[in-house]
C-alpha cells in the first residue's frame, strides 16, 4: 500500500496518544469541577473540622504522564501487531 511498517506502527501508536490526551483532558476537566465543587461542599465538616480534597498541578501533571504512558504501553502491541499485517491478505478477506 506504499507504507513502511514504521509508518504504520507510529501511526497507531499517535492514535493511542491522541486517545490518551483525549482522556487526560476530559478526565482533567471533570478531576478539577468534583474538587472545586467538594471544596465549596466539604465532605465531613463536625464541630470544626472540615474535610475538603487537596488538589495541585503537580498532582495533575503526575496523573496525566501515568495516564500517557499507559496509553502508549497499552497501544505498542496492537501497534507492532498492525504493522506485521500484510494488508493484500486482509483486504482479500483471508484473515
Amino acid at each position: 500500500m506504499g507504507w513502511s511498517r514504521a509508518d504504520l506502527f507510529i501511526t497507531f501508536l499517535l492514535q493511542a496518544l491522541i486517545l490518551g490526551a483525549a482522556g487526560v483532558l476530559v478526565g482533567g476537566v471533570i478531576a478539577v469541577s468534583v474538587v472545586r465543587y467538594l471544596v465549596a461542599h466539604p465532605i465531613f465538616n463536625w464541630q470544626g473540622f472540615v474535610v475538603r480534597p487537596v488538589l495541585t498541578a503537580t498532582d495533575l501533571a503526575r496523573t496525566a504522564g501515568a495516564i500517557l504512558a499507559t496509553a502508549i504501553v497499552a497501544g505498542t502491541y496492537p501497534a507492532w501487531r498492525a504493522a506485521r499485517l500484510d494488508p493484500s491478505r486482509i483486504l482479500r478477506g483471508i484473515e
